[in-house]
């Protein structure tokens, strides 16, 4: 039995995937950016570790950018994710590949939007495996905002939909604001196996894509194939600048142990005259260096304090905007619905006063009509 799962997290901007990582990562584990946005927060893959789940496996996340906002495209997205399952050193890291897809969607707004589309074709189309869906659980976001017949909705036809390709059936779990927990319950049911994938043509991705939001086919062919080289140069220029990260530490850390060589030396130099001052030349020396460190991560300690200030605020000011923006979209309703009362109410005016015009005429005829009779 794995002692690790690895689960790739996927879903459209704005929809309470970054929320749920929130939830479900280790405390010391950095904070995802959370806030209502039609641009969506994450712009790369991050890798969180979350809590594990009851048997004592641990758990990792593999977050993406959230699908459908203005910088990444659903073929930017796939081209992302393809070169982060193919490399190497993730199937090493792996065993061999993910160990589940969780897929977000608003359990308040039952529809299946822009991501829920695209993970569908990235499943279907790039994965492989008869059993390759019993790998994946549609999560329901937003719980705590839905009403009961969101959640009948979701489950009895949002579920049913998504999971069209497996006769209807698969895993899904619930989750709001504050609680996650049901999520880490459904990857504990996840079979025991690996989900591999193999990139398929841009022709076959592209025309998957195209026939389902009816889009051009050989523009996205073209997209993809571009977003596939441009994704492969990024993890080549990441790989150089981790081996240059690697290099400067080796530096830094062989710097301090020639400090402290020198150090050794001058007080074994010292002591063939003075055992007391070579001591204290040796003590000194790296009484400095231990402070220069100290130092160092006492200035890291504050960086980081600082960061979390400025991320609290940013929340904050999310937090701020989502409310502004739900009072916008109030006011907006209720002015629209007030409109088509004012119109309805107009229609109604014109008719009663149509009637009433011929109404009027019709009398005004009769008694035409009687004083001929008269006559």
């Amino acid at each position: 039995m794995a002692t690790t799962k690895y689960l790739l997290v996927v879903g459209e901007a704005g929809d309470g995937k970054s929320t749920l990582i929130k939830n479900l990562k280790l405390p010391e584990e950095q904070e995802p950016q959370t806030g209502r946005s039609m641009q969506g927060v994450t712009k790369t893959l991050g890798i969180y570790r979350a809590r594990p789940l009851e048997d004592g496996t641990a758990v990792v996340l593999l977050d993406t950018p959230g699908i459908g906002d203005h910088d990444v495209t659903p073929m930017k997205l796939i081209a992302m994710i393809e070169e982060v399952l193919k490399a190497q050193g993730f199937q090493q890291e792996t065993g061999g590949g993910l160990d589940g897809i969780l897929v977000t969607s608003p359990t308040n707004k039952p529809r299946f939007g822009l991501g829920g589309q695209v993970v569908k074709i990235l499943v279907d189309k790039g994965f492989v495996g008869e059993k390759k869906w019993d790998s994946v659980i549609l999560v329901g976001t937003k719980h705590d905002r839905a009403d009961e017949e969101d959640v009948a909705s979701f489950v009895e036809q949002m579920v049913p939909l998504f999971f069209k390709e497996n006769d209807g059936k698969g895993r899904y779990a619930f989750t709001s604001l504050q609680e996650s927990s049901k999520v880490l319950e459904s990857v504990l049911s996840l079979p025991n196996m690996k989900v591999s994938y193999e990139p398929p043509a841009p022709e076959e991705f592209a025309n998957a894509v195209a026939d389902t939001m009816g889009m051009d086919k050989d523009a996205l062919t073209k997209e993809l194939t571009v977003m596939r080289e441009a994704a492969a140069k990024e993890a080549e220029a990441m790989k150089a600048e981790v081996e240059k990260l690697k290099m400067q530490l080796q530096a830094k850390q062989s710097s301090h142990n020639a400090q402290i060589a020198t150090a050794a030396m001058s007080a074994a130099s010292g002591m063939a005259t003075s055992a007391l001052s070579g001591y204290m030349q040796y003590s000194s020396t790296v009484q400095q260096a231990n402070m220069a460190d100290a130092a160092a991560r006492r200035q890291e300690a504050a960086q980081e304090r600082q960061a979390k200030m400025m991320q609290e605020a940013q929340e904050r000011q999310a937090q701020r905007q989502e409310r502004l923006a739900e009072q916008q979209m109030e006011a907006r309703r209720a002015e629209t619905q007030q409109l088509m009362l004012n119109q309805q109410q107009m229609r109604q005016d014109a008719t009663a006063a149509a009637s009433q015009q011929t109404q009027m005429m019709a009398m005004a005829m009769a008694n035409s009509g009687g004083g001929c009779a008269v006559m």
